[in-house]
């Protein structure tokens, strides 16, 4: 299984906590639940590629 870390913006890690418990509760696993279905759906979404 890979790990990846990232650093977000105060508000924007604030929002998504927010949310997450909204939709799935407290309970433990969720962010991971949360931050891999952001990632399936960001992936599945498509969208322009940038030309490099």
């Amino acid at each position: 299984m890979g790990r990846i870390s990232v650093a977000l913006p105060d508000d924007l890690e604030e929002s998504f906590r927010t949310e997450i418990f909204k939709r799935f509760g407290l309970r433990r696993g969720n962010i991971n639940k949360a931050i891999q279905e952001a990632i399936r759906n960001w992936i599945n979404q498509g969208g322009e590629k940038k030309d490099e």
